[in-house]
């Protein structure tokens, strides 16, 4: 009897064909270009056949030639390794053979509705020919890949992480990956959620949460799966990262409010374990300290990453006789939170309180809020870790610039003014 089994090599995939009895092989078979690899192995009358998915002629012809010179043999009882390396036809093929742009190729597979119809059937047709498989499993089988890639993101009800996902998502599909999205595991009630996300499910990750030595990260990297850090850092780790010039906005800020007058400036931060926080509260410190402006350490809240907790330290610390007049928030979603309390205690936004955020969020954006806020270039950001992650993924060599910085702006709107004459004031409201 003749059996054939899946096989798995140090290069390449192939088959264990296993026999009962010593056997001559009298045919060997290796074809099909349109309806895939086609192996057929008879020994002595028996005959098996095996089909896998589609190649190109000349890497079948290859095959056939280096794998499979067995006619004639005799193939004793027990089994034999048939080795064969695949090679995926690509969009890139399938463009290079029709003369056409890859993006082209690319749209016109995904039914682009952009795409004219008739350079849609074109394409169509020529990937038909050259054997080019779409399907997700098939590719996968092929590549031993899943082209997809997980995200990490802490809480999308920030205003930041929706701008971020869908930014990441779009380069993504570009580069032809499909986009998994998850919680961090090391906030989230589930510390072991990262896990299911192990090389059999995605290709790479791109925490865009992490805090400074997360567990889930290191699992991550020890499992052999290619992460990028984006908006973050973790020195505690080698690994990519892509970051906005935090430390840099520290001084954009202070050069606005001391011009304006401000002198009595407080911080709503959060936890020293987020990198891109601690840089943006030490950028402040920095030059704060270079101006001889007093740093009040009861002025600066270290908080966690909610609404709530925003509220709370700033009514703290404004809610007192001796306050500070203007606040510097590390994310637009804390200043969202300062803006809250300052209307809770009657205190005027920008006349008797600036605040300015940090994001450059849309709702900074709104009309009725026009925040004060330093920009961080999202979109560019966020396809410099695609493409950094699908470098690594794809074999690509790293890039000497293992941490990138993008330069920050500060957009000054509608929530910073020179403070007022008087700011001492009695407590607004009764002490917590």
């Amino acid at each position: 009897m003749l059996e054939f089994q899946p096989g798995t090599g140090t290069w390449g995939v192939g088959l264990v064909v296993a026999f009962d009895l010593p056997c001559q092989v009298q045919r060997v078979d290796v074809g099909g270009r349109f309806f895939g690899l086609l192996f057929r192995i008879s020994c002595d009358g028996l005959t098996l056949n095996r089909r896998g998915p589609p190649l190109h002629r000349s890497f079948v012809d290859a095959a056939a030639a280096a794998d499979f010179d067995l006619l004639g043999q005799v193939l004793p009882a027990g089994a034999l390794w048939v080795k064969y390396d695949w090679a995926m036809v690509t969009s890139v093929d399938v463009a290079r053979h029709l003369g056409l742009s890859q993006s082209t190729v690319s749209r016109a597979l995904r039914g682009d509705p952009a795409v004219a119809p008739s350079t849609k059937e074109r394409v169509l047709s020529g990937a038909r020919e050259l054997g080019y498989v779409p399907d997700a499993a098939a590719r996968m089988m092929v590549t031993r890949r899943t082209h997809a890639v997980g995200i990490v993101v802490a809480d999308l009800t920030s205003p930041i992480y929706p701008v971020i996902v869908e930014s990441l998502q779009n380069r993504l599909l570009e580069r032809g990956y499909r986009m998994v999205l998850i919680r961090d595991p090391d906030i989230s009630p589930d510390p072991e959620a990262v896990d299911v996300l192990d090389r059999a499910t995605v290709d790479g990750m791109i925490f865009v949460s992490a805090r400074e030595g997360s567990a889930a990260v290191r699992r991550v990297l020890d499992r052999g799966t290619p992460v990028v850090l984006l908006s973050r850092d973790d020195v505690s780790v080698d690994v990519e990262a892509v970051l906005a010039d935090d430390r840099g906005a520290g001084e954009l800020v202070i050069s606005h409010l001391q011009g304006l007058g401000h002198t009595r400036i407080g911080v709503l931060s959060t936890l020293r374990d987020r990198s891109n926080g601690r840089d943006r509260e030490d950028g402040v410190r920095a030059a704060m300290e270079r101006r001889g402006i007093p740093v009040r350490e009861d002025w600066i809240q270290h908080l966690r990453l909610t609404h709530e907790d925003g509220v709370r330290a700033a009514l703290e610390m404004l809610d007192r006789q001796d306050r500070p007049t203007a606040l510097f928030c590390v994310t637009d979603a804390f200043a969202f939170a300062a803006m809250d309390a300052a209307a809770q205690l009657g205190i005027s936004v920008p006349n008797e309180l600036s605040i300015v955020g940090f994001d450059d969020s849309g709702p900074s954006r709104w009309a009725f809020v026009n925040l004060t806020t330093v920009h961080q270039p999202i979109a560019e950001m966020s396809y410099e870790a695609v493409d950094r992650l699908a470098g690594r993924i794809e074999g690509e060599p790293p890039s000497q610039a293992r941490k990138p910085v993008f330069p920050v702006r500060l957009e000054i709107r509608g929530t910073t003014a020179p403070p007022p004459q008087a700011v001492l004031r009695p407590p607004l409201r009764s002490s917590v």
